[in-house]
C-alpha cells in the first residue's frame, strides 16, 4: 500500500511539473507574440506629369495631384516614397529595405512594343544605359544606396500612426518614365503603331524585402511585390510645358 501511495505521489509531482513547464512555455510564447512586429503598406496614388523639360523623359512623379507647375519643377520630382506601417504589437528595429529589379526583363518588355528601338536599355558594368532617339544617352547608376536602404525603427501604429517612408530606387523611376514616354508616343501614332498595344503587358515591378529585429532580438523578413499601374494616360502636350500624364496607383502585395 505504501509503495502505491509513493508511486501516485511521484506521478502527481511529475504531472504538476509538466503543467508548470507548459505554463512557462505558453507565457513565453505569448510574450514573444506580444512584441512581434508586422509591417504592411497602403496603396500609393500615382500621378505623373509632362514637364516640357529635358531629362527624365520630361516626366515628374508625385503621390498627390498637382494643379499647376511647381516653382522647383526640376527638383524633388524624380522620387516616389511608399508609406510603411507597423500593425503588430512591438517595434521593428534596425529595419533594412532591399530592392530587386530585373533590368533585362524590363528592357525586353520595352522592346516588345518598340522593335525599332526608339528607347534602348542595357547594362554596362554596374551602370544602366537608357538611350532615346529624342534624348542623349542617360546613365543610371546601380549604386547600392538605391537598392539597400537603412530605414531605422518602425513603431506600432498604436504608438504612432505616422507612416515610415521608403523610397523607390531612382533607376526604376527612370525606366518607368521611359516606358510611359514610349506608350504616349505609340498612342499618338498611326493605327498600325497603336495595334501593338493589343498584346501590351505592364512592365515588371519591383521586389522588396524588409529585414528587421524585434524587441526580443528575434530576426524577421517580409517580402512584397511593388507594382505600379495606371488608369489614365494623357498625350504629350503639343505646345510643350506642364500637363497631366498619368493617373494610377502603386500596389504593394505581400509575397508568402
Amino acid at each position: 500500500m505504501t509503495t502505491w501511495l509513493l508511486i501516485a505521489s511521484n506521478g502527481a509531482a511529475v504531472l504538476t511539473g509538466l503543467a508548470a513547464l507548459y505554463t512557462i512555455l505558453e507565457l513565453r510564447r505569448q510574450r514573444t507574440s506580444s512584441y512581434k512586429p508586422d509591417l504592411t503598406f497602403e496603396p500609393l496614388p500615382l500621378y505623373m506629369y509632362w514637364t516640357g523639360r529635358a531629362g527624365d523623359f520630361s516626366l515628374a512623379f508625385s503621390s498627390e495631384p498637382i494643379s499647376s507647375e511647381p516653382v522647383a519643377s526640376d527638383n524633388g520630382f524624380h522620387s516616389l516614397r511608399l508609406n510603411c506601417y507597423n500593425v503588430g504589437f512591438g517595434s521593428a528595429k534596425s529595419v533594412e529595405a532591399k530592392w530587386e529589379l530585373d533590368v533585362l526583363e524590363f528592357a525586353h518588355d520595352l522592346a516588345l512594343i518598340d522593335p525599332e528601338g526608339h528607347i534602348r536599355v542595357w547594362k554596362d558594368e554596374g551602370t544602366v544605359m537608357v538611350e532615346s532617339t529624342e534624348y542623349s544617352v542617360m546613365e543610371a547608376h546601380m549604386n547600392a544606396g538605391q537598392f539597400i536602404q537603412p530605414v531605422g525603427h518602425v513603431l506600432p501604429i498604436a504608438v504612432s500612426d505616422k507612416p515610415t517612408l521608403i523610397g523607390l530606387p531612382s533607376l526604376y523611376l527612370t525606366l518607368y518614365a521611359a516606358h510611359i514616354r514610349l506608350m504616349a508616343s505609340i498612342l499618338m501614332g498611326d493605327s498600325e503603331l497603336r495595334a501593338r498595344l493589343s498584346s501590351y503587358e505592364p512592365p515588371p515591378g519591383l521586389k522588396l524585402t524588409l529585414e528587421y529585429t524585434d524587441l526580443g532580438g528575434g530576426t524577421h523578413s517580409q517580402r512584397f511585390s511593388v507594382e505600379p499601374g495606371f488608369f489614365r494616360l494623357s498625350p504629350i502636350p503639343k505646345e510643350g510645358g506642364w500637363g497631366d500624364a498619368v493617373h494610377g496607383e502603386v500596389r504593394i502585395i505581400p509575397v508568402p
